[in-house]
């Protein structure tokens, strides 16, 4: 086999077995969001909406935030294989909580689209 050939085909393999790895459980997530949130001194906010109930967070603050720009969480998991939906959408990393922990002047909000990061009878796949 040619050299050039040989390397290229170990390149790929942590490619191939990265694709391997297991998918963290709701839990696990929820965790990791949670834990992102209060490093930055934010808390998670349950709200009763219907149909569905959503997850927020903000800041620890009982001062009034005023205007606020809200970050609205993308799709999540919404899909495990091209073919088979998740159980939950949350996401495995939270980009939309990622960027409104990083906005400039902590006057941020961050909202989960429906079913993420909660577990309720409403939510199905």
């Amino acid at each position: 086999m040619p050299r050039y050939l040989s390397r290229g085909l170990l390149a790929l393999i942590p490619l191939v077995l990265g694709g391997c790895g297991t998918v963290p459980d709701l839990a696990q997530r929820i965790d990791h969001a949670d834990a992102l949130a209060a490093d930055h001194g934010w808390q998670a906010i349950n709200l009763a909406t219907a149909p569905f109930p959503l997850r927020a967070y903000g800041p620890k603050t009982t001062a009034p935030m005023g205007e606020a720009v809200v970050y609205i969480e993308g799709d999540g998991l919404a899909w495990l294989t091209r073919s088979r939906a998740s159980t939950n959408p949350t996401p495995i990393h939270p980009s939309g909580l990622a960027l409104a922990l990083a906005h400039p002047g902590a006057r941020a909000l961050y909202l989960a689209r429906p079913c993420q990061y909660l577990a309720d009878p409403a939510c199905s796949a």
